[in-house]
């Protein structure tokens, strides 16, 4: 019996040990922060381009891209310090395409406001979320339009 007991307790700080090892510094936005752009009838891959470009467009660097799964995250991109209440802001961008049927899509689209303590010795906190950035995912939608415009637009006019 208290094998059974020793081993559950080992399982148990394992499983609490990979739990935190796998949570720190992963920022989960609300499901309410994304914003849906449709219709769009075009091919997948001018779908996923657009998106991709539009956030690179915009100054993102892109840490993890998937094209066969239409997943782009960006890297937190730090900014203003805070020295007097040892924080800094920062931000973060993620986007998917979800494909609804054949030339049928929509773009899931998100910009979150981010902050983290800065210790004293200069060495940063995790990051949190704080809020969704609307007027970035404004601007992002803009040159996703124009990413689209462009390469339908210019194709019509003769």
């Amino acid at each position: 019996m208290t094998h059974v007991r020793l081993r559950v307790a080992v399982a148990s700080f394992l499983l609490a040990g990979l739990v935190g090892c796998t949570s720190t510094n992963q920022v989960v936005e609300p499901e309410t922060d994304y914003v849906e752009m449709r219709p769009l009838l075009y091919d997948y891959g001018t779908v996923y381009d657009c998106v991709a470009e539009a956030i690179t467009e915009e100054g993102f660097q892109v840490k993890q891209g998937d094209r066969s799964r239409g997943t782009v995250e960006t890297a937190y991109v730090p900014g203003e310090e805070d020295h007097v209440r040892h924080s800094q802001k920062g931000v973060r961008v993620k986007a998917k395409v979800v494909e609804k049927g054949p030339k049928d899509f929509i773009v899931r689209i998100t910009a979150t406001r981010l902050e983290r303590n800065i210790e004293k010795d200069n060495q940063p906190g995790d990051w949190r979320y704080v809020s969704s950035d609307q007027e970035l995912i404004d601007r992002l939608k803009a040159r996703f339009n124009k990413q689209v415009d462009k390469r339908y637009r210019a194709g019509t006019d003769h």
